[in-house]
């Protein structure tokens, strides 16, 4: 059985993912994030912040698999992909985009 969770995000996405840990709405690790992060117009040094800050969390399985959706922007796929964060592996889901767990 697969369980999933639902978690809205925001713009400033460091604040959800701190009220889930401080208030243990978890108990057990997140290992794909499907959403939009609100990066397409972002600057690099930004993007850098939020994968820095994803990349560091620990309540992540080994691999956290991202699929962005159209407001994140292709700069902040190709950033997941071409830098150092060994835990992150973006995908660039569209329309019609099927997700088999």
């Amino acid at each position: 059985m697969i369980r999933v969770e639902i978690c809205l995000l925001t713009n400033n996405i460091v604040l959800p993912f701190q009220n889930i840990r401080e208030n243990h709405f978890l108990d057990f690790p997140i290992s794909h994030i499907i959403g939009g992060f609100h990066l397409a117009s972002a600057s690099d040094k930004r993007i850098k912040i939020t994968l820095e800050y994803l990349n560091s969390l620990n309540m992540f399985n080994d691999t956290l698999y991202l699929f962005p959706i159209h407001c994140s922007g292709e700069k902040f796929i190709e950033m997941a992909n071409t830098t150092s964060y060994s835990r992150i592996k973006a995908f660039n889901p569209s329309v019609g985009t099927t997700f088999h767990f």
